[in-house]
């Protein structure tokens, strides 16, 4: 990993927790019950691409405004692991790994998390 990269990951990133979701048991139905389970800690950072740029649609404007997250390229969360950052909640779309990072979009969580 290339100097600058790690330089800036530890000067704008911080530890946050990660969840996943995991299966915990059966109910009286025999369905998997799930469950979010913290399962590791990573360090991030986040940035924003395209920001406050708009898609049209058949509905009207989309807004983009999706968080773009950076992670170490032998730590980052697996896709649909949702992490913290500042008092938001995101879950992650599949993170592409690179050779000095690994890049994830992120979605913000609107339910109530962690439950």
């Amino acid at each position: 990993m290339t100097r600058s990269v790690k330089t800036a990951l530890r000067r704008l990133g911080r530890k946050t927790p990660v969840y996943e979701q995991t299966t915990t048991g059966e109910d009286e139905f025999g369905q998997a019950t799930e469950t979010w389970q913290q399962t590791d800690t990573v360090f991030v950072a986040r940035s924003y691409q395209n920001r406050n740029t708009t898609l049209n649609s058949s509905s009207g404007e989309l807004n983009r405004d999706r968080p773009v997250f950076f992670f170490y390229p032998d730590d980052h969360p697996p896709s649909g692991a949702r992490v913290k950052y500042e008092d938001n909640w995101y879950e992650l779309d599949s993170p592409t790994p690179h050779d000095t990072h690994a890049v994830a979009v992120g979605q913000i969580v609107t339910e109530e998390f962690p439950p």
